[in-house]
């Protein structure tokens, strides 16, 4: 039988459709682009995987889930978690299975499922689990979206700067104790 992470991993998360023009288009080199190429085209993330991935962890961060609707059109990049970072033809790509694996656990960590229950549920119990996970994750990236957005509609060049990615990252993050 497959792990919950493996299972968790074949899956191919959405996300809302109004974000393909505003935000994966101007901000996302589309499908598989090097770091050159993303360069050369004015856009901050190679693949649109890594700003799901972004949008992802600032939701997760900010602690702010948003689920997408029954009434949002939602799309997805064909492209299974699993697959996310895959080498393929580019030499420059990182492998991310690390950063999929941050994620399982971010979501593991703040989800609602008994796992003692779930080693004993059937292959329904267990699929439900993996839906609540591809929810929860879908929930955190439109958060995330949501912010960029706003963002982007309050000053359009904000995006522009890579340290405002970081900076958006750390307004949530705990501060150290001294």
């Amino acid at each position: 039988m497959d792990t919950l992470f493996s299972m968790w991993a074949s899956k191919k998360p959405n996300y809302n459709k109004i974000y393909q023009d505003t935000l994966f288009k101007k901000l996302a080199f589309k499908m598989t682009g090097t770091e050159e190429n993303k360069e050369m085209s004015g856009k901050l993330f190679v693949t649109n995987y890594e700003l799901y991935i972004y949008a992802f962890f600032l939701g997760y961060y900010a602690k702010d889930k948003v689920p997408l609707q029954k009434d949002d059109e939602k799309i997805n990049f064909s492209h299974e978690i699993k697959n996310w970072g895959k080498r393929g033809k580019s030499l420059d790509r990182k492998n991310y299975t690390i950063i999929q694996k941050y994620m399982f656990m971010a979501l593991i960590a703040t989800s609602d499922i008994d796992f003692i229950d779930l080693d004993n549920q059937d292959e329904k119990g267990i699929t439900s689990a993996v839906t609540s996970l591809r929810q929860d994750m879908e929930a955190y990236a439109n958060a995330g979206f949501i912010r960029l957005q706003d963002m982007y509609d309050e000053n359009k060049s904000f995006l522009n700067d890579k340290v405002n990615y970081l900076n958006m990252i750390l307004n949530f993050m705990p501060l150290p104790e001294e």
